[in-house]
């Protein structure tokens, strides 16, 4: 790539290279797919994470306009080697009807619930996660900002599957929904919470109880409450449920944009080197840090960076409307 396609800065844009310590003058605000081609398969390598440039191909044709004036990052996890990009766009996109004219996704009852639920909560936004190996993995619904749950899940195109299960989120005090999302590999549902806090022992035990999970220590619960609490106190809680069986498999504590210095302690190694060697072009590290739990005392942790696009703007974007998130 030459220099004239590059955008320059009076003072220089320190990054980490997925390599060694370089520095640059690129525009983090701009997508260059011709770095982002290197960068993952570069970052496929360091976390032994499988890589198909087939189907980053197919991802980055069909949301080519997305990829563009959308911020991007990055996502791992500890239960498995899957490195995850995703696009957070700044306007509303059908991101939906994109796939399927790809060929990423075939219509289903779950395409269908996703584009009702975007036409029925105003100002909604389709957000998409992608695999590094196999393309389209996920796909979010921003709402906005918190909406009551009822005004969300009580709707009659929501399968009873998930609607079956309002009284026992109402009675946890998850009345406020963040976010929803839709798994197309696992064909669950996920749903994310602006949850009265800080969390406590007796708290957190009550909730990972109604997907069967066991009870975590003290020392635990401190740290998720020590990460996660906003201004608020309120912290951020996922559940996973099936939505043919509306089976709650997983929940999840979230703390996000945190500091690099009030980091929790990580063990994984391999989110540690995610953590390391992420490829970041914008001037605000984005992290988020998320403890997932699941049933026979399961346990792993999520990691979330920044990759450019300048994301807190987006997040302080969000913020408008919703302090907390």
């Amino acid at each position: 790539m030459s220099a004239a396609n590059l955008t320059t800065f009076s003072a220089p844009h320190f990054r980490k290279d997925v390599d060694d310590n370089i520095i640059t003058t690129v525009d983090p605000s701009a997508f260059l797919a011709p770095r982002f081609r290197e960068d993952i398969e570069r970052f496929c390598k360091i976390l032994n994470a499988p890589f198909s440039a087939s189907a980053t191909e197919v991802v980055l044709k069909a949301y080519a306009s997305a990829f563009n004036d959308s911020p991007v990052g990055w996502r791992v996890t500890s239960k498995d080697s899957i490195l995850n990009y995703r696009i957070f766009q700044m306007r509303s996109i059908d991101t939906i009807s994109i796939a399927i004219e790809a060929g990423l996704l075939q219509p289903s009852p779950m395409t269908d619930l996703v584009q009702a639920w975007t036409v029925a909560i105003k100002g909604s936004q389709q957000f998409c996660d992608f695999s590094a190996s196999t393309g389209l993995a996920k796909t979010w619904l921003f709402l906005g900002h918190t909406r009551q749950m009822d005004d969300v899940l009580d709707l009659s195109f929501v399968p009873n599957s998930i609607r079956h299960h309002l009284p026992d989120f109402k009675k946890h005090g998850l009345d406020k929904v963040r976010t929803l999302a839709v798994d197309w590999h696992s064909g669950t549902v996920n749903i994310y919470w602006r949850a009265p806090g800080p969390v406590d022992k007796k708290q957190a035990d009550r909730l990972l109880a109604m997907a069967g999970c066991e009870p975590i220590d003290e020392a635990e619960v401190k740290e998720i409450a020590r990460c996660s609490s906003a201004k608020d106190g309120s912290f951020a809680f996922a559940v996973t449920l099936s939505l043919e069986t509306g089976e709650l498999g997983r929940t999840a504590f979230y703390a996000p944009k945190l500091p690099r210095k009030d980091l929790p302690v990580i063990s994984d190694e391999r989110v540690k080197a995610f953590l390391d060697h992420a490829p970041d072009y914008d001037w605000e590290e984005w992290i988020t840090i998320a403890w997932g739990f699941g049933k026979g005392g399961k346990k792993y942790i999520k990691a979330e960076r920044s990759y450019c696009g300048n994301l807190m703007d987006k997040v302080k974007e969000m913020m408008v409307t919703d302090p907390n998130i």
